[in-house]
């Protein structure tokens, strides 16, 4: 069965929030009691678990439920053979419309990891870029910098590995988060991020609580196979690090691959993804042949590494794991990231 945040997230994507009363689960070809507006439509099921749309009627009544396209019948309050007001189809992952994974039809397909700094310490943080022209919802975004982050959708405990437990951390977006179109996002990593950049991250990770000018600053969201991390300031390796911007809808096999970016001409099994030969994923580009972008430089106080563009150049476009069938592992990081001479948290990198 379909869950209810699969079928508001279908329902958001087709027709549009301000389209839709409440949602209410009915069967396929199944009308209800007069409750309803000519003209407002809601979500009911079909056979398979999967959505159609319910139109109301003249009268005031809800009419058969609309499955691959047009009804299976005749409309009860219109008489009619309807049709969806939109062709679900096209973009929902099955023949009927419905959606088996909303990770596959996301506006989320494009978000970027667009900046990031670990050094001083205290101010660590990652960027996240909206380069789009309409808001994403993040609500089943997440982000780790473990290799093994894919485990979540088996039900696996958390387990990264890595020489200095509590460095490593898999977290997601609290439900409800959006991010506007051109906007970005600023995750801290550190104890001390106001005393760097002289403003606030919008998000947290870490165990202990966060303040910014004596306010709280929001945490990002353990899931039950995931960790905040331990080891504020320290979360983000300096010389060989990832981070994976991925989506999971907490159902589905197999995760969805948003954005990722490797850093540092060192590596090792933990410090770059590998799901070569992991069932349900297409084969990402192997370890050894990823194009990674430049190490931070300590002595530069807080110089990052920043995206100058939204062009992924060099990377895949068939046969990967990311929402798209990009290959994520192929961009060539190298060229689309550079090290920034000031790090410029929230705001255009400066590309210098």
């Amino acid at each position: 069965m379909m869950t209810r945040k699969k079928l508001m997230f279908w329902a958001v994507l087709t027709l549009g929030a301000s389209s839709l009363v409440g949602l209410s689960l009915v069967g396929c070809e199944e009308t209800s009691p007069t409750d309803c507006a000519s003209g407002d439509q809601r979500v009911c099921m079909c056979e398979g678990d999967r959505t159609g749309l319910q139109l109301c009627g003249i009268g005031g009544s809800w009419g058969d439920c609309l499955c691959d396209g047009v009804d299976a019948g005749v409309d009860a309050a219109t008489g009619a053979d309807g049709g969806l007001p939109t062709d679900a189809g096209g973009d929902a992952g099955g023949p009927d419309g419905g959606v088996t994974n909303p990770c596959l039809s996301s506006g989320a397909s494009h978000l970027l990891i667009s900046e990031v700094a670990t050094q001083p310490g205290e101010a660590e943080f990652l960027e996240i870029w909206n380069p789009g022209t309409s808001p994403v919802d993040l609500s089943d975004i997440h982000v780790s910098d473990s290799a093994v982050y894919h485990l979540i959708s088996t039900g696996a405990a958390w387990s990264p590995g890595g020489a200095v437990p509590g460095t490593d951390f898999l977290v997601r977006f609290p439900p409800g988060t959006t991010l506007a179109a051109g906007a970005y996002l600023v995750i801290s990593a550190g104890t001390d991020f106001y005393g760097s950049y002289a403003s606030c991250p919008d998000f947290a990770i870490g165990d202990d609580a966060s303040l910014c000018q004596g306010s709280a600053v929001p945490k990002m969201v353990a899931p039950t196979n995931g960790s905040l991390g331990t080891e504020e300031g320290s979360m983000l390796s300096n010389s060989r690090e990832m981070l994976m911007l991925f989506c999971w809808d907490g159902s589905a096999t197999t995760v969805v691959d948003v954005d990722y970016v490797t850093w540092g001409d060192s590596y090792d099994d933990l410090s770059r993804v590998d799901k070569n030969g992991v069932a349900g994923y297409a084969p990402d580009t192997p370890i050894a042949n990823q194009s990674y972008a430049p190490s931070i430089v300590l002595a530069n106080g807080d110089q990052s590494i920043g995206r100058c563009n939204d062009t992924e150049t060099g990377e895949t476009t068939t046969g990967g794991n990311g929402s798209t069938g990009h290959d994520e592992t192929s961009e060539q990081m190298a060229t689309t990231f550079t090290a920034q001479g000031s790090a410029s948290p929230g705001a255009v990198n400066l590309c210098d």
